[in-house]
């Protein structure tokens, strides 16, 4: 085709003009399935120009479908103003309203890419008014539980075969309205929480009604995801995630993997199983995303890949080049708000490698807390804001400086906590508890208490059903809670059982605490011997996980 469009002005046929054009369709699109968008976009260029200056008029059909195609090209290209361009001159010249419906599709990914999901939803709503689909934007409580119990009505009797089994949709309207909604979800799920779960809840019930399609499949995994965070449905939630991979399976379509993927293992997963194991499908998910022009969906697998590095204790030095890496491609793909709430991660790894001026100030060479504050207030990406708060929290706590790690705690909560995903949201409360606990000893306040004892319970649910994730941060709590009721028979085996069992579990970091408030315990007891001991394997602990400003710090503040 290439060989032939060199030629291309020496062609006058007009036949033969729309012929070579019909080839450089089949060839554009092959290449976007191939995830080569640069060579995609010309032969899709040059089938344009080969239409003329009426080919809206004279030939509507072809024209069309190389105009999607070619939106579609510079959308992965994440060349977003020509795609922008591109899809204005289809809403302009479409006969109809169901020709625009796949450059609605784009424009809304798009800015979601860009990291503006107030306007893609300000674009999206509308659209799915007119695919019979609306969405009630003014949502309550009520009207939520009214939707979640017609699904489950709608699922009721249902078992993993009746959907395994299920026919497939033939409305293309309906397959439609699930391929925006899903693109909503996206949206909703960074700018309107309360939106979210109506998206959802509609993106099942038309799948039930009308049958599966691949946009089905995500739905599946966004519903076990919304049971697990909103509606505390662990059992139901995992079943649901984990049907979406056997649909997943069942349809063999690559290009669906990287939403489910990135939907499961960050959302669902890591409440039953360990969370280690959520590390190679999410980076397996990155690879198939960008490999099949699923790049916003492959980056942000890549964002909850770091993320899950740092909570699972893997190496700092390996979690900071990790981030370092991801956030470059990030902003060469134009993700930059993907790509900016890694930074505070990447950080935190540094200073507690040693490499900052202030541990408890995330300013270095990844990032200045004050900046990114300022950027993030100013485009409402609150997750941001609170993240970098907790991680502040956390630093505080870690370095013993408890009543900043309270005041950290505090603003972090600019966000509710059924926002975040699962393991994110333990992070939160274990952190809190342990702030809260410390905090008791200085003070008998009865907030510390209520903070800690809800601490221990939101604990004990989590490791009911994870304990390979949990039960060490669980076992933690209690011992800091006998500690501080003076009871020390119980404490010093609560102790005992966190350090053995977050080291069995592989969570480096957290046994390096255990470690710590052990020595702590002990040594306000008057056993010096066993306080030695334990900080001098807190010592060790923290330089396994590459903390070594901690560790540093540890040396120089212990009392021994």
């Amino acid at each position: 085709v290439g060989q032939l469009n060199k030629g291309a002005m020496h062609i006058h046929d007009t036949s033969q003009k729309i012929e070579l054009a019909c080839r450089n369709l089949e060839a554009g699109e092959k290449c976007i399935s191939l995830a080569t968008f640069a060579p995609a976009s010309i032969y899709l260029e040059s089938g344009i120009g080969l239409l003329g200056e009426k080919c809206w008029m004279d030939h509507y059909d072809i024209c069309l479908r190389l105009h999607d195609a070619y939106a579609d090209a510079k959308h992965c290209a994440c060349e977003f103003g020509v795609m922008e361009a591109i899809c204005n001159e289809i809403f302009t010249n479409a006969k109809c309203f169901n020709d625009k419906i796949h450059s609605y599709c784009i424009v809304v990914n798009a800015l979601n890419a860009q990291g503006k999901p107030q306007e893609a939803l300000k674009v999206g709503l509308p659209v799915l008014i007119q695919l019979g689909e609306a969405i009630e934007t003014s949502c309550t409580k009520a009207t939520t539980i009214s939707e979640l119990m017609k699904t489950k009505q709608m699922m009721s009797g249902k078992t993993d075969d009746d959907f395994l089994t299920m026919k497939e949709i033939n409305r293309g309207d309906k397959i439609a309205a699930l391929r925006l909604l899903g693109s909503l979800s996206l949206s909703a799920r960074i700018k309107d929480q309360k939106l979210l779960p109506l998206i959802i809840l509609r993106m099942v019930q038309i799948s039930i009604c009308y049958g599966i399609c691949n946009e089905s499949i995500l739905s599946f995994a966004q519903y076990g995801g919304l049971l697990v965070s909103l509606f505390h449905d662990i059992s139901e939630g995992f079943r649901l995630g984990r049907l979406s991979l056997h649909l997943l399976e069942k349809s063999k379509v690559k290009a669906s993997l990287a939403p489910v993927f990135l939907v499961f293992y960050s959302s669902v997963h890591s409440c039953v199983e360990s969370h280690h194991a959520s590390l190679e499908p999410l980076r397996h998910s990155y690879d198939t995303g960008m490999k099949f022009g699923n790049i916003h969906y492959a980056l942000m697998s890549a964002h909850q890949y770091c993320i899950h590095s740092f909570q699972c204790g893997r190496d700092l030095s390996m979690v900071e080049e990790t981030c370092k890496d991801y956030a470059r491609r990030m902003k060469e793909h134009n993700i930059l708000v993907v790509s900016k709430s890694l930074l505070p991660y990447r950080q935190v790894a540094l200073n507690l490698m040693g490499r900052s001026e202030d541990p408890l100030q995330l300013i270095g060479d990844a990032m200045d807390q004050n900046e990114l504050l300022k950027y993030s207030f100013e485009g409402q990406h609150m997750h941001i804001v609170s993240s970098i708060y907790h991680l502040r929290s956390r630093l505080a706590f870690i370095f013993g400086e408890y009543e900043l790690a309270s005041k950290m705690a505090d603003k972090s909560k600019v966000l509710d906590l059924t926002n975040l995903t699962p393991f994110v949201r333990s992070d939160y409360v274990f952190v809190d508890g342990l702030i809260s606990f410390a905090l008791s000893h200085k003070e008998n306040s009865f907030k510390w208490k209520k903070i800690a004892w809800n601490a221990i319970k939101t604990m004990e649910t989590y490791a009911q059903y994870a304990p390979s994730n949990f039960q060490h941060r669980y076992l933690l709590l209690q011992a800091e809670s006998a500690f501080l009721s003076g009871d020390d028979k119980n404490a010093s085996t609560y102790y005992d059982a966190a350090i053995k069992t977050a080291g069995e579990n592989s969570y480096v970091q957290d046994q390096a605490v255990a470690y710590e408030r052990a020595g702590i315990f002990y040594f306000s007891k008057g056993n010096v011997s066993l306080a030695s001991h334990c900080y001098g394997q807190a010592h060790a602990a923290f330089l396994r996980w590459g903390a070594c400003c901690k560790a540093d710090h540890l040396r120089l503040h212990s009392p021994f």
